[in-house]
């Protein structure tokens, strides 16, 4: 009977022990997950700046057309997009010039300067039984505009409408400088004797223009092929 209650007293301690250790196991197992809990907790994430796209600024506004008047219209110039250029005694024009006036038939609409060469002119061939006669003279800007016009579509291109016609930009006349005559004596007179009062015949293929400038009273110009020149 003694030694089966050594027996029970020892089995019992051996329990007990046993109970024990499985409580501090389990005590340590809660301790380490609070534990692992709590730093979690206590743990944040702070975002990085680094690389981070900054928000774009709105494009600059537009300044505009180059040479916008203040209403917001561009401006413009008259040019001429021919490649040839007048002849010697052409000076180009960027516009009507003032006072302009259409009279081709009128010699008196002439420059003052040309207008007096022709008094000059008109009174030698007289002279000498030549009637002169004025068939285009003094031209507005408007009516070489409609000539020039009227070519380009009749040949085809600015280039082959130069043979015969300016724009009024570069025509002497719309300037008041150019005359084109006829009958042929009078053109053949004036070729001749022209210099002489500065009027001078400047294109092969038009026997009929001449042009008048005070520096030609010294000698003409080399004449040229025609107005393309």
């Amino acid at each position: 009977g003694r030694g089966a209650v050594v027996a029970w007293s020892l089995a019992g301690l051996l329990v007990l022990g046993a109970a024990g250790a499985g409580a501090v196991v389990l005590m340590g197992g809660d301790d380490k997950k609070d534990n692992a809990s709590s730093t979690s907790t206590n743990v944040t994430s702070t975002p990085t700046t680094m690389g981070s796209a900054q928000p774009q600024q709105p494009p600059a506004a537009s300044a505009g057309p180059t040479g916008a008047a203040s209403g917001g219209a561009t401006t413009t110039k008259p040019s001429s997009s021919s490649k040839s250029t007048a002849s010697a005694s052409t000076s180009t024009s960027a516009g009507p010039p003032r006072n302009d006036v259409d009279a081709p038939k009128d010699p008196s609409a002439l420059k003052p300067a040309a207008y007096a060469a022709w008094k000059q002119i008109k009174s030698a061939m007289a002279a000498q039984g030549i009637t002169l006669n004025l068939n285009s003279g003094k031209r507005g800007w408007v009516h070489q505009q409609q000539l020039w016009d009227q070519e380009i579509a009749k040949t085809g291109s600015e280039e082959a409408a130069m043979h015969l016609v300016l724009p009024p930009q570069k025509s002497m006349h719309v300037q008041g400088y150019a005359v084109d005559i006829y009958p042929e004596a009078a053109q053949v007179w004036l070729q001749s004797k022209g210099s002489k009062y500065g009027w001078c015949r400047l294109y092969d293929n038009e026997a009929w223009h001449f042009e008048y400038n005070a520096d030609y009273k010294s000698g003409c110009p080399a004449r040229k092929a025609g107005p393309w020149e």
